[in-house]
């Protein structure tokens, strides 16, 4: 029988040293982020990719500061990720990743995540809990 996730599952993701949550995206999302990578253009990938990430990333665990603080994410009142975010998620090892990641749920939840330029499997991104039983959104 087919898998169906609801746009309020989350899914956990262990990526390389980082735990990340992330969602379904709606068809509404999807098309969105599909505008923006169709829009031609040097930025046109970059604009898609922040926004997929704006849609899909719920938590990041594994992230400090620079005094050691745990990193905490904000969200803009619509739910999405702050833009202030997204700017310090670029800045971090696991950035192509995070996104990579994102792009692929233009498509569904796929049973690998694979790099957008080369179709090759993403190297350490790995399902955390078994994806029949992804965690709901209570």
């Amino acid at each position: 029988m087919a898998k169906i996730y609801r746009t309020t599952d989350r899914i956990s993701l262990k990526v390389d040293d980082l735990t990340i949550t992330v969602s379904p995206l709606s068809i509404h999302q999807k098309t969105a982020v599909e505008e923006l990578a169709s829009n031609g253009g040097s930025s046109s990938a970059i604009k898609a990719a922040v926004c997929a990430m704006k849609f899909a990333i719920k938590s990041v665990s594994g992230l400090e500061g620079p005094d050691g603080s745990p990193y905490q994410l904000e969200f803009d009142t619509d739910g999405t990720l702050a833009d202030s975010v997204v700017d310090d998620l670029f800045n971090t090892k696991t950035s192509f990743k995070l996104m990579s990641i994102c792009l692929n749920l233009i498509n569904s939840i796929p049973d690998e995540f694979y790099d957008p330029n080369t179709g090759k499997r993403l190297e350490g991104v790995e399902f955390i809990a078994d994806k029949e039983k992804p965690s709901r959104k209570k």
